[in-house]
């Protein structure tokens, strides 16, 4: 996900039914269910596609951006608000959601504080230790705006009214929390708040109705510093109309929570040049500040986890059938390959949802068809935390859990090989 909105283009945007039973059969037969593996993607293709900046279809009227507030007030069940700018046909379609807004509900539990950091400003610590899959942060945005925001070149102080319109919407000490944010343009930054905003916006994708982009500024989630071996991810819940923060391997207490400003799969050099054109700082993470050819070792590891995930997609079970046929076939050939990718990205602290949902499908697979369900269940669990901090649910890695024996997977191998060979005609 990107983080940041204006960036440089400010001059021009701110920016089954059971089977029937046989007549001579007194009692209904039910069909078993089978239990999927999952095998979806995680991958958000809207983090690599560039920014569009049209405009939405429709008359005049429609076309200029509304101030609204989201969700709607409820009196009766009070609950954070955000102040958003967007287009017209995206509030109809939000407020027309099945069940919109879910209730809000905050995680159970503080787990973090908001303190200064040596060298960092302010930023997000744990105050108790936190697993992998934990919610850390749900909050409601401050703001919420679309990118591309369309304005006249004769009247370049729009944009700045544009812009700053949700600002001054918010409440008193919203507004505080905003300027409170860092701006890392300075005087660069035409007005303080595009230089607020470009700092701290985080991307939430787009909204229903138009097909844009849209960023969103936080109180506490805004916070997070970055690291090229983050510890947490944020993601967009359109539903409760909220951004979350889990994370995505364990924190230990006292801790700094941090994210990722820039895509990791790059090499070293060019993180550093990314983070010093957009934010303005070198990164002295665990990563970063490795000897020089320790350095060197590092990027050739990011560098083969993303060759290898070009070969290797989500659902493609080529290999897996293949492997179940083979007699000769070492019975944990693709389960330790897969373990030695997930072992680079424990070496680098990245995992990205690109690369590792394939590795997990694939090792609990393996363990499935060779009948052992405690692997496969362990394994599983360890998906299912993965998978729950990247979107917010399991994706039913919990129901194989749950049911081993019940997926299509189970026992393949072993039952392969135990086959009677047909004898000769």
């Amino acid at each position: 996900m990107r983080r940041g909105f204006l960036k440089n283009e400010y001059a021009k945007t701110v920016t089954a039914k059971p089977p029937t039973a046989p007549p001579q059969t007194k009692a209904k037969q039910t069909k078993k269910t089978v239990v999927k593996v999952p095998s979806e993607s995680l991958h958000n293709a809207e983090d690599d596609a560039p920014i569009k900046l049209a405009m939405p279809e429709g008359d005049i009227a429609s076309l200029n951006l509304n101030l609204v507030t989201l969700p709607m007030p409820n009196f009766l069940r009070p609950e954070p608000m955000s102040i958003c700018l967007i287009w017209p046909i995206q509030k109809q379609k939000i407020l027309a959601l099945p069940g919109f807004p879910v209730r809000f509900v905050p995680p159970p539990r503080v787990l973090y504080e908001i303190k200064p950091i040596p060298g960092a400003g302010m930023g997000m610590v744990a105050t108790q230790d936190i697993e992998v899959g934990d919610l850390i942060v749900r909050e409601r945005p401050l703001i919420i705006m679309v990118q591309g925001i369309p304005y006249d070149k004769r009247h370049p102080e729009y944009a700045r009214i544009q812009t700053e319109m949700p600002i001054t919407a918010l409440s008193e000490e919203n507004r505080s929390a905003f300027y409170a944010l860092h701006n890392c343009k300075g005087d660069k930054a035409p007005f303080p708040a595009a230089g607020i905003i470009d700092t701290n916006a985080i991307g939430i994708g787009a909204l229903p109705g138009f097909e844009n982009d849209c960023a969103a500024v936080c109180k506490d989630i805004s916070r997070c510093n970055h690291s090229c071996s983050p510890n947490a991810v944020y993601h967009w819940h359109l539903q409760s109309f909220s951004e979350e923060l889990r994370a995505i391997r364990p924190i230990a207490k006292g801790e700094e929570i941090v994210i990722t400003y820039t895509p990791l799969r790059c090499p070293h050099r060019e993180r550093q040049a990314s983070l010093e054109q957009s934010y303005g700082f070198k990164c002295t993470c665990r990563i970063c500040s490795l000897p020089a050819e320790e350095s060197r070792r590092s990027d050739a590891r990011r560098r083969l986890l993303v060759i290898a995930s070009t070969k290797n997609k989500s659902g493609d079970d080529t290999e897996l059938k293949a492997w179940i046929k083979d007699m000769n076939a070492p019975d944990n050939v693709i389960i330790e390959r897969c373990k030695k990718m997930l072992d680079l990205m424990d070496q680098e602290g990245w995992y990205d949802e690109n690369y590792w949902p394939v590795y997990f499908e694939r090792i609990v697979k393996a363990y499935l068809a060779l009948g052992d369900a405690e692997n496969a269940k362990t394994w599983a669990e360890k998906a299912a935390a993965l998978t729950i901090a990247f979107t917010g649910e399991d994706k039913g890695w919990s129901r194989v859990v749950a049911h081993p024996q019940d997926t299509e997977w189970w026992n393949l191998r072993t039952m392969a090989h135990s086959a009677e060979p047909l004898s000769p005609i």
